[in-house]
This record gives structure tokens, sequence and C-alpha cells, in this order.
């Protein structure tokens, strides 16, 4: 990579927190960001590097947490055999991957959960990095349960904990019956209910307290190396013959009934998936009552090592499986835009409580090849058209191919933010979630899909929104308020007819496919408003047609619009 490259990838992927050497004189960091300094993690480092062994040569670290990936690097430079990053945020991944091409070390790095870890998804590490991670966890000790079932080894934690001169009194006996513990200190951090659970603080624990859960997890020999300040630094063992091995109430066995293997984009798609009830507790279908604990199949979509949709499908139980039965479920996700290789993971999922691979069931993983270009489906809408446009036949077919080229040519003039919004709302018919936006922004921005392909695939849904009652228009100056309008007359109003879907303009378009553009507009005049158009208004059609600036399907669509305004 260049030294042009590595600045341009740096900058694009502002801001880092991860303070990260690469060479030719480019460093990720150039500031303090989020009240964290300058040159973190340095400091950090200076206490962790005295902890990870000095040659790591044939041994695999997983780096949990990893954000731009400063000890993934580290760890590398030590010798590991493989080194794999994970990371709850998105853009710390690609960050990540990004530093990896820079410096040109094999290291993998996957957006997950740590409560996504098993011996299922990434297998067990003999070095398992969790530094500045736990605070980050509101399920602390599940998160210590994952990070104790990858490691085979050695686990490096490094936390914030309590200061001692908030807790002078250490541990204190705690007596139930004729048992008596300790009881450790542990602050948690209130936070408003939206709080997102990897960007705020939930739990700092006292060293005593953090060491004790450490200890409870499994871990056979739990010591504090280092306490610099508020935080603190752990060297935990683990034995392999000691290894804890519990049987999760809620498990699983997966099996394919049938899959595509390959489709086109935006093509729907269909997987039947058989699921076996191997675990102790019956599994519970939807009801009236409370759904937390009720039992889905779901689909996470991947390309590569980076993730797509985490939401891809999901479909629930229609009855209750006891233990030792089976169900089967069919999956109707719609196939993503960009053509490309992908992977689609396949798990169960316990309501607000668990994915299934969390406790012990191995994922299943299948291959999806997306190739071609988008498949037509057999109808069309668009809000503000209240019947579809048929592309069943030829007609139809060009009619489709007009109203698309009509609609991607009237958001050109638009921000790409515009863009995207414009084409959820006109598709769908409702004003567009930020992650809706977002997804498709990331499209058009990666240039893995063009306009006229993403509406293809919003305006092709099996079940579109209903139209809504308010004009398009209103719609619009509501959403797009800081964005470039688009030109009045591409704004097509609710209740209006689209040509497409009109006889008389299927018969001009058919008709007029054999006329020049001059020879198309005279006829259009004669049939429509049934005068002769004037020289003028000759000559501004038919530049705008020649010009590419109309297609003759939005020029129908205004021309019918004027005789309606005409006969109201």
């Amino acid at each position: 990579m260049t030294p042009d490259e590595k600045r341009s990838g740096v900058e694009r992927l502002q801001p880092w927190f991860h303070r990260i050497d690469l060479g030719d004189g480019v460093v990720t960091k150039g500031g303090s960001v989020a009240g964290e300094a300058d040159d973190h993690p340095l400091p950090t480092w200076a206490v962790i590097s005295t902890a990870l062994p000095e040659d790591l040569t044939g041994r695999s670290v997983l780096d949990v947490g990893c954000n731009a990936g400063f000890y993934s690097v580290e760890a590398k430079k030590r010798g590991a055999r493989r080194v794999l990053g994970i990371d709850a945020q998105r853009h710390q991944v690609r960050q990540a991957a990004f530093v990896a091409r820079a410096l040109g070390l094999p290291m993998e790095f996957r957006r997950m959960s740590v409560y996504d870890l098993s011996e299922e998804t990434v297998g067990v590490f003999d070095v398992t990095l969790a530094l500045g991670l736990v605070y980050h966890l509101k399920h602390l000790v599940q998160g210590l349960e994952r990070l104790y079932a990858v490691t085979g080894d050695l686990l490096i934690l490094e936390t914030a904990v309590l200061l001692p001169e908030l807790v002078p009194t250490g541990a204190v006996p705690y007596v139930t019956g004729p048992l008596t513990r300790n009881l450790h200190p542990m602050g948690y951090v209130e936070n408003s209910p939206d709080a997102k659970e990897a960007v705020f603080n939930w739990f700092v624990p006292s060293v005593g307290a953090m060491a004790a859960m450490l200890s409870d997890t499994g871990f056979d020999d739990v010591r504090c190396v280092a306490t610099p300040g508020d935080r603190a630094v752990f060297v935990c063992q683990k034995k392999k013959e000691s290894r804890v091995s519990v049987l999760p109430d809620l498990a699983a066995r997966l099996e394919v009934l049938s899959e595509p293997g390959s489709c086109r984009p935006g093509d729907g798609v269909a997987l039947a998936v058989r699921a076996t009830n191997t675990g102790r507790s019956p599994w519970r279908a939807p009801g009236l009552g409370e759904n937390a604990g009720t039992v889905a199949l779901g689909a996470h979509l991947f390309r590569g090592d980076e993730e797509v949709d985490w939401v891809w499908s999901r479909t629930a139980l229609t009855d209750d499986v006891p233990p030792g039965g089976s169900v089967d479920l069919t999956l109707e996700p719609v196939a993503p835009l960009a053509p490309g290789r992908y992977r689609v993971e396949l798990d169960l999922v316990a309501e607000h409580l668990a994915w299934f691979e969390d406790l012990g069931s191995p994922l299943l993983e299948r291959t999806l090849e997306v190739s071609g270009d988008p498949q037509p489906l057999p109808w069309f809408r668009i809000a503000g058209f209240e019947e579809g446009v048929a592309r069943s036949g030829a007609e139809g077919a060009a009619a489709y191919g007009e109203l698309i080229r009509c609609v991607a040519g009237a958001l050109a003039g638009l921000t790409p933010d515009g863009q995207a919004r414009t084409a959820l709302l006109w598709t769908a018919g409702w004003s567009p979630e930020e992650a809706a936006v977002s997804d498709v922004l990331g499209a058009l921005a990666a240039g893995e899909a063009r306009l006229p392909t993403v509406l293809h695939q919003l305006a092709s849904r099996p079940d579109p929104r209903p139209v809504p009652t308010a004009p398009v228009a209103e719609k619009l100056e509501t959403i797009l308020r800081s964005s470039p309008p688009a030109p009045e007359t591409a704004i097509p109003l609710a209740d209006e007819s689209f040509p497409g879907e009109a006889a008389v303009a299927r018969g001009l378009l058919a008709h007029g496919a054999a006329l020049d553009d001059e020879a198309f507009v005279r006829n259009a005049y004669e049939v429509v408003l049934g005068r002769p158009v004037d020289a003028e208004g000759l000559a501004n059609a038919a530049g705008q047609l020649t010009s590419g600036v109309m297609t003759r399907a939005h020029f129908l669509h205004e021309l019918l619009w004027s005789a309606e305004l005409r006969t109201a």
C-alpha cells in the first residue's frame, strides 16, 4: 500500500481510538478522541507487554474488543501463528482490516459480540486478550463465560476498577445458612434506557470482585499483575483438564432441507431448515402473552468477514417443540443487490435471551452466490400510483424500465442522502428509518449498486407498505428539507396515474417506438390533448427527449397530468 493510500484510508476511517504506526510517516490517530489521549493505547501497552509472552511463535491469539487492532498487530509481531480480532462495532472492524492491509500482516477480523464466542464459531485459542472490554458488558458474567469457553491456556484481561479509596473495607463476610462467602464491592454505572451497550460503561468492579468472578468462571490461577490508576491487569491461567462443561437447557441441531445455492440480485430466496431440539427444555412458540424466550430461526448474512445484514431473515415457531422433537421452518429473505459470494449463518434464538450458538449449539453455515442482473418480478408498485405497473410481456417490461429510468432521473440532482431517502419513500411509501437510509447509502457510495438497481429491489418487495394518503411532495418537503429539491415536474403526487398503467399510454409508447422524437411529441399531443402542438412546445419537448433530460414515459406522465387538470 502506498503512503498516499495509507493517508487516504486513515482520513476516510476517522475517528481512531488506537494510535497505530502504519509506516511511511503515517499514524492512525492524531489527537484526543472521546477523552482518550492522543497516544492511546501506548501507556496501556507498556503494562500489557510485560504480561504477554515475548515469543508467541506457533500460538493462536484472540483479541476480543479489538477496536482498530493495535494489540492484534503486537501479537502478530511476536510471532503468533493465527490472530483473530473481533469487535461489536462495524467501524472498528473496518479500521482493523485496513490496518492489516496497510501493514501487510495476515490477520483476520470479524464483527462479532463477545456473546457470540464459542468453540463452534471461532475455535479455542492459546491466548485470549480482553483489554478495555468487560466494563462495556451489560451481561458481565455471561461475557466472562464466553471468554472462558474459547481460551485454551491464557487470558489477559485489562479493565477499569474501583479505586481503593472507594472500597476501603474490601471484601466482607456474607453468611447464607451454613455457608460463609466473600462479598466483594461492585460499582454499577447508571445509564439511560436507550444507551448502546458497546459504547457505554456498565460495571466497575473492585480488584477483588474481578478476581473472584474470573475464578468463579473457571480459571485456575488468577493474578492481578498491575493496578495503574483506576485500571487493573489480570493474568488468568486455564488448565485444559479442569475445563467447565455445562449442558445448556436450550440446544439444537440444524440441517438444510433445500436452498437456492445461487440467485440474481434482489431475488426472493427460500431456505428450508429442519431444527431438532437436543436440549432439555421445550421450545415455546409465540403466543398472546409475553414473547421473551420464544424461539425463532434467524439468518445472518456476511460477505467475507463483513456483516451485511444481521437480521437478514427470521421466522418464529408456529407450535411448541418438546425435547427430542423437530420442526421444519422456511426463511424467505431477499438477496442482496451487490453480486458476489455471501456466507449465510443459520441459528435459533430465544427472543430477548440468547442465540443458541451462544449457549453452545453449532451454527449452520451455507454459501449463496449472487450474480447476473436483477430478475424482474411480475408487477411493480410505486407510492403515489394506485395500481401496479404490470411487467408481463414486452409492453409491461418496457413500461417498467421507463418508470425506473424516470424515477432515477428525477433523483439524479439530489445528494446521495436525498437519493436514498427519496428512493425509499417513493418505492415503499413510508418515511424511511435511519438504518434503511444507511444501507441504501452504503450500497450507492461503495459502488455496489446503481440507483436503478436499488429502486428495482426496493420496489419489488412482495409486501410493500400501504401507499401514503399524504402527497409524496409533502413527504419530500419534510424528509428532504436539507437536500436540494428535485425538479418540481419530476415529483409524482399521490393519486396520480402513471402512463405505464393506462392503455392509451402503453399504446403511445409501443406505437412511438418507430417514430423520431418530434413525431412522437406531435402524436402524443393529438391523442392526449386532442390538439396539435405549437412550435415552441414541440421544440422544447423534443429537445428534452433528444438530450435525455426527459424520457418518453416521463413526458407522457406530464402530458396526461395536464389533460386531467384541464378536465378538472
